[in-house]
């Protein structure tokens, strides 16, 4: 089940591009998938016929068998971005589908916010003594159980992440020191 938080920890954590991502390659991903305004009639062909060429009729099979390949493949990439989009939505909106389940679930580890060139970065070390440095988005922040909290650069807290995926985490804002 962790795995499957920490898959759906992504778009999360990464709101605002999953709507943007979502946004605007659900209606071409939609058209590649379904085929809309493709008629198999190429401009080229249309000219060859105009001018009184032959047809060329050379490697169909292959130009058909790629055509279902990209159906295909733009098919799994619609599914996907369908099902992130709200997963951004909720992580825009404070409403992270995930990190319930991270505080939760999760190791507690000490950490602190750094800002470096005016990014934000939870630097915590995990139980395998790795240290990890993970962006803390400004419009979709990992905090629960206050999803309104803000940690400002330099504050020491704890953390919540998921032992085999410590990428999922959570900042623990009952342990923020203005609380």
């Amino acid at each position: 089940m962790n795995t499957l938080v920490w898959l759906a920890n992504f778009p999360v954590s990464n709101g605002y591009a999953m709507i943007f991502i979502g946004a605007f390659s659900l209606m071409g991903l939609g058209m590649m998938t379904f085929g809309g305004g493709t008629t198999g009639d190429g401009k080229l062909q249309k000219i060859r016929a105009a001018q009184g060429l032959p047809e060329a009729r050379s490697g169909e099979e292959l130009r058909a068998g790629l055509r279902t390949a990209r159906r295909i493949l733009a098919g799994l990439l619609l599914i996907g971005m369908v099902a992130c989009l709200p997963l951004g939505i909720m992580g825009v909106t404070g409403r992270g589908a995930t990190r319930a389940w991270i505080h939760g679930h999760g190791t507690a580890a000490d950490a602190t916010m750094v800002s470096v060139e005016g990014e934000d970065f939870v630097a915590f070390e995990a139980a395998d003594g790795r240290t990890y440095w993970l962006h803390n988005d400004f419009f979709s922040p990992a905090t629960w159980p206050d999803r309104e909290a803000f940690v400002s650069s330099g504050t020491r807290f704890q953390v919540r992440y998921l032992p085999d995926h410590p990428q999922a985490y959570v900042i623990d804002t009952d342990t923020l020191p203005d609380r």
